[in-house]
Order: structure tokens, then C-alpha cells, then sequence
């Protein structure tokens, strides 16, 4: 029995491949259960998902500019602009500028948003072992 045949099923370009044995399959199915399930938690809450991972990016960064939260939170650059202004009218977020070049803005969270991230962090905290486990 060659490697080749241990892993037949496995891989698209075998006949008998099963979408089901495929590890992109269990990797997507998994993401998927995950936020669906952080979605239904969060829903009541002011954040959605794209404010989740932007207050948990700032959480562990502190402060960021716009271009670099959108590449860590995997949003698209132009919806990234109107989302922190609009976690900033809501007070979750605030806009200082930077010391070292004024043209240039420094986005953090304020009190109220590590407040309602908390809240957040105390609502999902089950979720990953749940799934995963």
C-alpha cells in the first residue's frame, strides 16, 4: 500500500475523494460553527463581529492606526473608516492624535468599550472549548 492509497479519500483529484475527510472541509466547518455561535451571543450586545475583532485587536494592541486594523482584523480597507467612526459615536472607540505626526490618527478603546468588551469576553468565553471539544 503506496501513501498515495492511505490518503486517497482525502484529496480532490482521487475518484472515491469525500468532501467530508478533507481538512479545508473540518477547518471551515469549525470557523463556521464558531461564529455563528459568537453571532447569536453578541447579537443582543453593540458589537457584531467585525466590532469584536476591531475591540479585541485595540485590546491587545492598545492603539492602531486604521490601515493596520483593518489588516488584523481582515476587513476590506474601505468599510474599516466608517466602522471605527461610527464605534466612535457609539463611545467605543476614540481618535487621538499621534505625538510623533498630527496628520496621522491613533484609534483605542475608551472605558465603555473595554467595558462592553468585557461583557463580551464573559458571554463567549464557553464558546471555543464547546466547539472544539
Amino acid at each position: 500500500m503506496s501513501s498515495d492509497d492511505e490518503y486517497n479519500e482525502n484529496f480532490p483529484r482521487y475518484d472515491n475523494f469525500k468532501i467530508t475527510a478533507h481538512p479545508i472541509y473540518w477547518v471551515a466547518n469549525f470557523y463556521s460553527q464558531y461564529i455563528q455561535t459568537v453571532e447569536q451571543v453578541l447579537k443582543p450586545m453593540v458589537l457584531d463581529l467585525s466590532r469584536w475583532r476591531i475591540a479585541m485587536i485595540l485590546r491587545s494592541y492598545g492603539q492602531l492606526r486604521v490601515p493596520k486594523i483593518s489588516e488584523l482584523a481582515v476587513i476590506g480597507a474601505p468599510p474599516t473608516p466608517k466602522l471605527v467612526q461610527r464605534m466612535e459615536k457609539e463611545g467605543i472607540l476614540r481618535s487621538d492624535k499621534d505625538k510623533n505626526d498630527e496628520r496621522v490618527s491613533l484609534i483605542s478603546l475608551t472605558d465603555k468599550g473595554m467595558s462592553v468588551l468585557d461583557e463580551g469576553l464573559k458571554r463567549t468565553h464557553h464558546i471555543f472549548p464547546k466547539i472544539f471539544g
